[in-house]
């Protein structure tokens, strides 16, 4: 952060999982020379670096979301010209903090299934206890957000985990069954001190006084998972 700080680029775009975009964004505008314009984005793609090698999934144009943190972005002329005659399909989220937590707490779920087995997914995938628990976590993470006055992004994601759970079991049992999912769903998918990292911002969530004086429940699925993951 502080070579980026001190950087003169005027406009930056911060890439990829993030639980606390707000923290960078006023660290880089009150340390930088100059005006600083942030973003943040996350690419929909799967994979990891082995062997010089990158492995990884994603289609044709790869789809980012791309915003700022509550404010319209004045610059967006910017980025789409850096963007333009790419391979990327690009879509503007009004805030970008709801929406990367909402992708944290999802990861933080779906994260520990390969862990749980050891990388196999066939066997997670017969295992009808450890999928409703995810799913559970899911909706889990879902809630914690909203005690805290954060929004859902995108609401089909919250609906899926909390309405339609029976459909979404189906459709995690199914993923596990076919070969791609060794890659969507790889523990080397996300990297070790990044899952600790995004555990650490969901405990700190969930210790918020905001939503405990709201209500009167412990969530602890989403530990139990992690739990499960490295016994």
């Amino acid at each position: 952060m502080p070579a980026l700080a001190a950087n003169h680029s005027r406009h930056v775009v911060i890439m990829g999982n993030n639980a606390s975009p707000q923290d960078m964004q006023t660290y880089l505008q009150a340390h930088s020379p100059v005006t600083k314009h942030v973003a943040f984005a996350f690419q929909s793609i799967a994979g990891w670096r082995e062997n010089g090698l990158v492995i990884s999934v994603r289609g044709p144009r790869t789809k980012i979301n791309i915003g700022g943190l509550g404010e319209d972005l004045s610059w967006r002329p910017f980025i789409d010209q850096a963007l333009a005659n790419t391979k990327y399909a690009w879509t503007y989220q009004n805030n970008m903090n709801e929406w990367l937590k909402s992708h944290y707490v999802m990861i933080l779920a779906l994260n520990s299934i390969a862990s749980t087995y050891n990388g196999n997914l066939r066997r997670a995938a017969k295992d009808r206890k450890l999928l409703h628990l995810v799913i559970h976590a899911m909706d889990e993470g879902h809630q914690v957000l909203e005690k805290n006055g954060f929004t859902v992004t995108p609401a089909a994601q919250k609906q899926f985990a909390r309405k339609n759970r029976r459909l979404l079991y189906i459709l995690l049992k199914m993923m596990l069954s076919i070969p791609i999912s060794r890659i969507l769903l790889s523990d080397k998918a996300v990297s070790a001190n990044e899952v600790t990292a995004l555990q650490q911002a969901f405990a700190d969530l969930k210790k918020s006084g905001i939503w405990r004086r709201r209500i009167g429940m412990s969530f602890n699925n989403i530990s139990r998972l992690s739990g499960r993951a490295h016994s």
